[in-house]
């Protein structure tokens, strides 16, 4: 049986020999993703408790939030060909030179928090209001998370719509 090092940096001692030995087993955390007859699928829900698909505060923590995995679909890194995903610090540097910074959440879908300087444009009104994109800026859309369908949504309408 191998080990593995979960984010505690703890050792994690399931059996994985079902696996092959290059293949990475996640411990230390609830996954979706299970392993079963050698390929990884995803599981159903696992919760009775009713879905958030808000993050909320960790009670004790300034900067941490917790995401609840069990609603909706991942989605794909690449929301449509051509379209890279950006994170924290990349977004940091693009707004530094002048990138729009998009929240696609709809008012119901935020719990009032957002990025500092974002604009709203709920996903359901983007065509609608896609006048108020400058062409000659880049635009960063994002949502709740990986597995919130709003910012990819739009950008596909938006892609789709020239």
């Amino acid at each position: 049986m191998e080990k593995a090092a979960d984010d505690l940096g703890e050792s994690c001692t399931d059996d994985h020999s079902d696996r092959e030995v290059n293949d990475v087993a996640p411990c230390g955390y609830d996954s979706r993703l299970d392993w079963r007859g050698g390929q990884m699928q995803r599981r159903e829900r696992s919760t009775n408790a009713k879905p958030r698909s808000v993050p909320w505060p960790v009670d004790g923590e300034t900067d941490v939030v917790a995401v609840d995995t069990t609603w909706g679909e991942i989605q794909p890194l690449e929301a449509a060909p051509g379209v890279r995903t950006v994170g924290e610090l990349e977004l940091i540097d693009m707004v530094g030179q002048g990138a729009f910074v998009i929240d696609c959440r709809t008012a119901g879908s935020f719990g009032g928090r957002t990025i500092a300087g974002s604009v709203n444009i709920p996903h359901d009104e983007m065509l609608d209001r896609k006048d108020e994109l400058d062409r000659g800026r880049v635009s960063i859309l994002f949502c709740n998370d990986p597995q919130c369908p709003q910012s990819p949504r739009a950008i596909r309408q938006l892609l789709d719509d020239g």
